[in-house]
């Protein structure tokens, strides 16, 4: 019976003896067997030994063993790291036999006789050593068995997406502190987070920029709340937030904190930037309250009124209200706010669906999708930063986005061939880009729902001298959206590659703008882009986005 030689280091073997001769014997026996042998001749060294050579085996001599009356084979037995070490006496046939019995109760589990025959030796040392191999593998198996259900606990309390608490987590978690503020009479506050306008990020840049978005929101928030809050998701673009130990002064400043930090954030996804807002809605532990769900509801209630107010805001649910909250059942200015807020709810879920399906039906017979997504992207942003040095409401910026939208969709729809043609166009293709701002109206009096881009659409080649078309209309005559989409576009179409030419550089940008400054463009605009431009220069699509562009 032999032992395969393997390439891994040799297993060791402690052999527990006073006599040195003894240690050359058993060396002699095992010799051609792939382990080593350590010899210790002091019972204090031997449980070390044992841990740091990581031995599948002890031989001890049952004289060493019973020097410390067997206390070195039960220090073996107790104690972790060693407890599932074979430990076998080596013993003379003469050797007494209450010693022996002595170390079996001890914890030995077999005797070897002196002297040792070879034969039976080897196959019980492979025996041990088998066992200690099944040992190790068990060891590993384990610890799988460990890592896997660490990882299915991970996938049934976390988001997938995000790596927050998820819904059902949330709800355990929540509980807990919910009844320990009952029962200790110690403040709790709980913010119920919206992304504002979410669902147009997804129908206007794709889902996988929106799950870019949601990973960058659940991260910037994180790092705005203590090691002590519990963040989740709670479902979609909502997120929840437990506070303990926290009233509403303390809620309102974490709320506040958390929606200017998202208002300045830039979320990016390759060359994608864009900014979102959030509402939040908090609410806070009343004794009086029986269950969790009770504060959930005043929460999402707040929520729903920070939303109702303009969105990009913080709003507290005011406690000690006699009549529990039904939405939008009964009578007075609350409810109407709360009907007005599901019509336009409503109103801009229509929008969305009518956009996405127009643009999925232009995408199906033109080539240009690259160009327009860099387009509505830099248009975004440029609109953005406008509304915040003009304060406009986001549902006025929402509007310009969606007229720039329509308004290159549209073109595609109506003139595409023109629109990818190298060179001049003739005067077919010319008088066909004059009658766009009427083509324009006429298809957008189509959609009711419209109504606030059909004039942008209108007007928005006419020039602030007079001079533009179709009506010839100049100064504040042209409405305000016009006048700012001319300038944005103006801005985009120089800023963007075509396929018939290269984007201009940006001090030639800002030669033409401020060339046109009272003839094309309002000077207030002209001089508020400026300003935007010169703390702004990523604004610019850099030459490395061009050749993808047109790919």
């Amino acid at each position: 019976m032999e032992f395969s030689q393997q390439s891994q280091s040799p297993v060791s073997i402690i052999l527990a003896d006073f006599a040195s001769e003894n240690y050359q014997t058993l060396d002699h026996e095992l010799t051609g067997i792939p382990v080593a042998v350590i010899q210790v001749t002091d019972p204090k060294d031997i449980a070390v030994q044992v841990q740091e050579q990581n031995s599948a085996l002890v031989l001890m001599d049952v004289d060493f063993a019973a020097v410390d009356g067997f206390q070195t084979v039960t220090t073996l037995r107790q104690a972790d790291e060693t407890k599932c070490v074979p430990i076998v006496l080596l013993a003379d046939d003469k050797e007494n036999k209450d010693l022996v019995a002595k170390g079996y109760e001890a914890g030995c589990i077999d005797v070897l006789s002196r002297p040792l025959q070879a034969d039976i030796l080897r196959a019980k040392l492979r025996v041990y050593l088998d066992l200690y191999q099944r040992q190790l593998e068990l060891q590993k198996a384990n610890e799988v068995i460990r890592l896997q259900n660490r990882l299915l606990q991970q996938q049934a309390t976390r988001d997938g997406l995000t790596g927050l608490y998820n819904h059902i987590h949330f709800q355990e978690l929540f509980a807990q502190q919910f009844y320990l503020a009952k029962r200790h009479d110690y403040p709790l506050a709980l913010l119920m987070l919206d992304i504002d306008f979410f669902k147009e990020v997804n129908d206007s840049y794709g889902h996988q920029v929106g799950d870019t978005v949601l990973k960058e929101f659940a991260e910037q928030v994180r790092a705005e709340i203590r090691q002590t809050d519990i963040l989740a998701r709670y479902g979609g673009e909502e997120f929840v937030i437990v506070l303990p130990d926290t009233a509403k002064q303390g809620g309102m400043n974490i709320a506040e904190k958390i929606r200017e930090t998202i208002e300045e954030a830039v979320f990016s996804h390759n060359d994608i930037k864009l900014q979102v807002t959030v509402s939040i809605g908090l609410a806070l532990f009343d004794y009086r309250m029986k269950h969790p769900a009770e504060l959930i509801e005043q929460a999402d209630h707040a929520l729903y009124q920070a939303k109702a107010g303009g969105r990009n805001r913080v709003y507290c649910f005011e406690h000690g209200s006699k009549a529990p909250y039904q939405p939008c059942g009964g009578k007075g200015r609350a409810d109407l706010s709360c009907i007005r807020e599901r019509l336009r709810t409503t109103l801009e879920k229509t929008r969305a669906s009518a956009l996405a399906s127009f643009e999925a039906m232009v995408h199906s017979q033109t080539y240009n999708q690259a160009q327009l997504r860099k387009r509505n992207t830099l248009a975004a942003r440029m609109v953005k930063t406008f509304g915040k040095r003009l304060n406009l409401p986001n549902t006025v910026v929402q509007s310009f986005l969606r007229s720039f939208k329509l308004h290159d969709l549209l073109r595609l729809f109506i003139c595409d061939a023109a629109l990818s043609k190298e060179g001049s166009l003739d005067e077919a293709e010319l008088a066909a880009i004059r009658d766009q701002p009427l083509m324009l109206k006429e298809l957008t009096d189509l959609f009711d729902f419209f109504a606030d881009e059909r004039a942008i659409l209108r007007y928005h080649h006419e020039y602030y001298n007079g001079s533009g078309y179709p009506e010839g209309l100049d100064g504040y005559e042209i409405p305000m959206g016009a006048r700012l989409f001319a300038l944005v576009d103006a801005f985009v179409a120089m800023s963007s590659p075509s396929y018939s030419r290269e984007p201009m550089s940006p001090d030639k940008i800002v030669e033409e703008i401020k060339r046109q400054s009272g003839k094309q463009f309002d000077p207030f605009l002209v001089n508020i882009m400026l300003e935007v431009i010169r703390e702004n220069r990523d604004l610019f699509v850099n030459d490395g986005d061009t050749e993808e562009a047109l790919s």
